[in-house]
């Protein structure tokens, strides 16, 4: 299977779990998926505390501001299973 192969299925799976989700449950899992799996791979892009390896010039700052987590958690609400 190609690389469009690949994008088809991990797309369908990703829409698949944002439809199963609240925007509660999608707003914790952008601005800190550690809180639901503490093992998660995918960085807390609101977070700030006890985070490692954090260049001087960001510590203390999110990766993404509240308003781009709420247009971030918008846009994964849209996303739909399939019918």
């Amino acid at each position: 299977m190609g690389d469009s192969g690949f994008t088809r299925v991990e797309s369908a799976t990703r829409r698949r779990s944002c439809a199963r989700l609240s925007r509660a449950q999608l707003r914790l899992r952008v601005a800190d998926s550690t809180r639901v799996n503490p093992e998660s791979p995918m960085p807390a892009y609101y977070r700030t505390e006890g985070l490692n390896q954090v260049a001087s010039a960001f510590r203390g700052k999110p990766l993404l501001s509240a308003q781009q987590v709420e247009d971030v958690v918008a846009w994964l609400a849209t996303l739909k299973g399939p019918q």
